[in-house]
């Protein structure tokens, strides 16, 4: 096999002459950085009177809330929220065009919306709601144990979490985070692109040598079935990893040049409440990213299967997008839990932040691991049975194909 490093990287040329494949990179890419920059675009609008730009209204609020930064959410700080909320008149109107939500609470809405995605009451009933710090954080715990029943967390599971919650200090200290917030709500459009992107780029690259009709060739060169299949494969890894690692590393550039670097110690349940494992927001940024190139690994590997086990990579294509569309749209109900985690952890539905940072839990022996910590380990483990189940299969069609 010492032609393997030439036939790989004239593998990855292969890739990169076709141009399907910088079309699809190229759409790939500039609908990542789309999602990202519209946000900031056009105007925010009430009752079809037009108010201010995103982009003014994005300066204000991050303006606010930089004067917040590194406050601790606790009994001071809630008094103040709601007894600024409190000057909003009783009105049907939105209360967001009234001149006291500008003046006095709209610098503290960041904290109102952090209440509310901490306890699910509603805009009327947090502004009545009378501010109490333990309140605060008993609503949260309830709701956590609520959910945690609704998923069918076994006793050693809910002990877990409940261990893990007990790290969590309180109360919370709020940081500005919105830059790594706008990286995780874009997990799944990024984690969709990426295995579009890997699906339509590899199913051609196993199918091509049947199709052309040139795969008898290789038998000529000694060990060229063995080198072939292996520099085929890892050049179809490779594109997969270093697709899905580009294409996180432009989108997290964009959301971090728009929306600040500021928060990247904060602790990540400012951003996803529902989090019970003691996270700061970097750290789920990168936890994130090994989920992705893992998911893009196997992917990729499956795809290559595909292409070369049904010789068409039409086929393959539609298969593999097919598994994707099916995760999008087909939901197993929390009450079979084995079967609704499974299908939670298939390459195709995995890349959101809820399925990412999901409570259910793997026991190994008595000891339980999250989604984040065993998912990307059976990925890998995957990928390399995959390598090993399609050598023969290659190797065995060039012995007695045609």
């Amino acid at each position: 096999m010492s032609n393997l490093g030439v036939l790989y990287k004239y593998e990855l040329k292969k890739l990169f002459k076709r141009r399907i494949v910088w079309v699809t990179l190229i759409i790939a890419f500039t609908a990542s950085a789309l999602s990202m920059i519209l946000n900031l675009c056009g105007y925010a609008y009430v009752d079809g009177v037009k108010l201010e730009s995103n982009y003014d209204a994005f300066l204000v609020d991050k303006g606010y809330q930089m004067q917040l930064d590194g406050r601790e959410i606790d009994q001071t700080l809630l008094e103040e929220m709601l007894n600024a909320y409190s000057y909003i008149p009783d009105t049907e109107k939105k209360y967001s065009t009234t001149e006291e939500y500008q003046k006095y609470a709209r610098p503290y809405s960041a904290i109102f919306n952090f209440v509310r995605d901490m306890t699910q009451m509603t805009v009327s009933d947090t502004i009545k709601w009378k501010p109490d710090t333990d309140d605060l954080y008993n609503k949260r715990r309830n709701l956590l144990e609520s959910n945690w029943v609704s998923e069918g967390l076994s006793e050693g599971e809910k002990q877990f979490w409940l261990q893990k919650e007990a790290k969590i200090s309180t109360p919370y200290v709020y940081r500005y985070t919105e830059g790594y917030y706008m990286i995780l709500i874009s997990v799944a459009t990024n984690g969709l692109l990426t295995l579009m992107s890997v699906s339509i780029c590899l199913a051609n690259i196993f199918s091509e040598e049947h199709s052309k009709r040139t795969d008898q060739l290789i038998l000529s060169s000694k060990n060229g079935k063995t080198a072939a299949y292996w520099s085929k494969l890892l050049a179809g890894i490779s594109f997969s990893v270093g697709i899905s690692l580009l294409l996180l590393i432009s989108t997290s550039a964009i959301a971090l040049a728009m929306y600040g670097i500021q928060g990247f110690d904060a602790m990540f349940q400012l951003i996803f409440a529902w989090c019970s494992y003691p996270l700061t927001t970097g750290q789920a940024v990168l936890i994130i990213y090994v989920c992705v190139i893992a998911t893009a690994a196997v992917f990729g590997s499956f795809v290559m299967l595909l292409s070369e086990l049904l010789h068409s990579n039409i086929a393959a294509l539609s298969i593999s997008s097919a598994t994707l569309i099916a995760s999008m749209i087909l939901y197993v109900p929390d009450q079979y839990r084995i079967l609704a985690q499974l299908w939670c952890w298939l390459p195709s539905g995995f890349l959101t932040p809820w399925n990412i940072f999901d409570c259910r839990l793997l026991s190994i022996f008595g000891h339980y691991f999250t989604s984040w910590q065993v998912v990307p380990i059976i990925y890998m483990i995957a990928t390399v049975i995959i390598a090993f189940i399609g050598k023969p299969i290659y190797k065995r069609f060039q012995v007695s194909g045609r």
